[in-house]
């Protein structure tokens, strides 16, 4: 794999987590979710986010 699409990889993936604690945040303000619920739905999503052929 060539090092610029490994670096566009890597990019989009702090893009995608740079939503995601947006979207926390958000959560936490509208519906008071709990850390221990956030980490979940972090290691759920974060697992999604780690695809096979990206490697």
């Amino acid at each position: 794999m060539p090092l610029n699409d490994l670096k566009d990889i890597l990019r989009r993936r702090a893009e995608l987590l740079k939503i995601l604690q947006q979207i926390w945040q958000m959560w936490d303000e509208q519906r008071g979710i709990g850390r221990q619920r956030r980490c979940e739905f972090f290691l759920h999503i974060g697992h999604q986010l780690i695809l096979p052929e990206d490697v």
